[in-house]
């Protein structure tokens, strides 16, 4: 998984204080109230922790800009290596820190310092990581980062954990599809791609940062019930203002090249 930072980081020799603001809070998942934890056949419980952090106000120009820290990622009872994963890939989208309640406060000391009443601006930084789904063997979670830092637009990416449970490891292309599958691969969603983008089949892909104009996929890739879903990040193929574009590859188009008894065989009818 290659991931791409997303604050432009100013340095700062100055340790970081903890503001009185600062707060810590902990739910759980589901929602079904205070405290609450549903544990279901073939899936594994969790707690969602928050993390959330808010420069004082300035009192004498509210409109002075903010500085503001949200922070959520969950917690699996009995998965210590995917709570780490989990964890160090939010940290790897941060411009620094050691951990996430650190990642926070070096955040709101450097931009704080940057608040000027004279030119309002607001900083903030969004970092989420969301289960989205269970199934025997299998859970997929959902990696968000968004940053505000003074750039002209705010920064954003999305990166998934497709985590194999028996194995304690995420599962790669190699575990789920059949050797030597890569051009077969490209050449059925570079068809699917084409079509969603409006591009006829033989005009050139030279607008895209393809290497060499060929098209080819990415390895942040989501298991669903019905198919492979590669998302590219905003500059990794376009350019901003053309957003994330994804492929979605449904089973019944690849089921050649799909191994037999894998965590996708569940969902093949």
């Amino acid at each position: 998984m290659v991931i791409f930072v997303l604050v432009v980081w100013a340095c700062s020799n100055n340790k970081p204080k903890a503001n009185k603001t600062d707060t810590t809070k902990v739910i759980t998942h589901p929602n079904n109230g205070p405290d609450t934890i549903v544990i279901k056949k073939d899936t594994i419980a969790f707690t969602y922790h928050l993390i959330a952090r808010e420069s004082p106000k300035n009192k004498k120009n509210k409109d002075g800009g903010s500085v503001t820290i949200n922070i959520k990622y969950p917690v699996f009872i009995g998965q210590p290596v995917l709570n780490r994963l989990i964890q160090d890939t939010l940290i790897s989208l941060s411009p620094g820190g050691n951990s996430l309640t650190q990642v926070a406060r070096i955040f709101l000391s450097t931009y704080k310092g940057q608040l000027d009443p004279e030119r309002p601006q607001d900083f903030s930084l969004e970092l989420s990581a969301t289960e989205l789904d269970q199934a025997p063997g299998l859970i997929t979670i959902a990696i968000i980062a968004s940053a505000a830092t003074g750039g002209v637009h705010p920064n954003y990416a999305t990166y998934y954990i497709n985590w194999n449970v028996k194995k304690g490891e995420e599962f790669s292309l190699d575990d789920l599809l059949v050797k030597d599958y890569s051009d077969k691969l490209n050449a059925i969603a570079e068809k699917i791609f084409r079509k969603d983008q409006q591009i006829a089949r033989d005009s050139s892909l030279e607008a895209y940062h393809f290497e060499n104009g060929i098209f080819a996929l990415n390895d942040n890739f989501l298991i669903t019930p019905k198919g492979l879903n590669f998302s590219y990040n905003p500059y990794e193929i376009t350019a901003y203002m053309q957003g994330a574009p994804s492929v979605f590859i449904p089973y019944p188009s690849i089921k050649k090249l799909l191994r037999p008894n894998t965590v996708i065989s569940q969902y093949i009818k």
